[in-house]
């Protein structure tokens, strides 16, 4: 038999602690890889939240890139890798975040939406789900072991 006072007292506990915050804060940061993989390393070049490619660079940048030892087939927005250094997960006292934490990266990232006309920095639908899946394992792994506690502590 269950006991249920010893579950809820559990969940309580966990639902009032720093636990779940962390969580978000793991499923979050996992999230960033992959949208940091989107927007900088697929082999296809950098592709918007609907997944697709942002197209090739101007023949004047191309110039600037290659001369500077970049590649040049296709744009992957990473020139001294300053923004992709500056996108960081974060956590404050309530909640966890993805967010570019330099004023002049955020520029950057706004320069690049309009010039590409694309909605490049925001989550995709997929990473979102990612999001959620992860979280939803996160959180069920912790209420399996309070589940457990309770039986195993009658």
């Amino acid at each position: 038999m269950f006991e249920f006072e010893k579950i809820l007292k559990g969940l309580r506990d966990f639902a009032e602690s720093e636990v779940p915050l962390d969580l978000l804060y793991i499923a979050a940061n996992e999230v960033n890889a992959e949208f940091q993989n989107r927007v900088f390393n697929s082999e296809e070049g950098a592709k918007d939240k609907t997944g697709k490619g942002l197209g090739g660079y101007s023949n004047k940048w191309a110039k600037v890139r290659k001369k500077a030892g970049r590649q040049t087939k296709f744009k992957d927005l990473e020139f001294t890798g300053s923004l992709r250094r500056s996108i960081r997960t974060a956590r404050t006292e309530n909640e966890a975040q993805i967010l570019i934490t330099s004023g002049l990266e955020v520029q950057k990232a706004k320069e690049k939406k309009k010039l590409t006309q694309k909605d490049i920095f925001s989550l995709s639908d997929s990473e979102k789900e990612s999001f959620n899946e992860k979280v939803i394992k996160l959180f069920n792994n912790e209420i399996e072991e309070i589940v457990k506690n309770a039986q195993n502590n009658k």
